[in-house]
């Protein structure tokens, strides 16, 4: 008997640690860069330095996005470039560790540059994105848009002086639910 109540205390205890180690277990999440359609240069891993110019939809549909804690550094960024370039860059969320995902551009970022181009930027859950300056609908017939919604995401402009929301097209700017630029 006392055998007995002894194996069922010790059952009973692990069965207690287990759920409680649960608790506190944090989602294994990997890091993520992962693209499809028109993405220049070719993607190389979950934390990607370009190492010259990033074109996401340069003539064509292109999606690039960086997830559970990923990242990607160019110099200048086009998404959404020529004529029939539709390009979306989405950041987004954060790794088990709670470092977020982030996209840093050293130089402009042109969302929607050309006539006929489109260009989507989602910065969302938590993503950081980082630039030297941003334009949203460059020229005329392009369309740029960007979207920073979710708490702390967020997009940091080196220069406030060069970012230009539907400078010659059309831009949106939408910041919601904790977002900020």
């Amino acid at each position: 008997m006392v055998e007995e109540n002894f194996n069922r205390t010790v059952l009973s205890t692990w069965v207690i640690l287990l759920a409680s180690a649960a608790n506190f277990a944090q989602p294994a999440n990997a890091q993520s860069v992962s693209g499809t359609g028109d993405v220049t240069p070719g993607l190389v891993s979950p934390d990607w330095t370009v190492g010259g110019d990033l074109t996401v939809g340069e003539s064509a549909a292109g999606t690039l996005t960086i997830s559970n804690g990923g990242s990607v550094r160019n110099d200048w960024a086009f998404i959404g470039y020529v004529n029939g370039g539709d390009g979306t860059l989405t950041v987004t969320g954060v790794d088990g560790s709670g470092k977020a995902s982030s996209w840093t551009s050293l130089s402009p970022v042109y969302i929607g540059a050309d006539p006929g181009s489109t260009g989507t930027l989602r910065i969302l859950d938590g993503g950081v994105a980082q630039s030297y300056s941003g334009t949203l609908g460059s020229s005329a017939g392009s369309v740029g848009t960007a979207i920073v919604s979710g708490p702390k995401s967020t997009w940091n402009l080196d220069t406030t002086y060069a970012f230009l929301i539907g400078d010659s097209g059309k831009g949106t700017l939408q910041i919601d639910n904790g977002g900020a630029v």
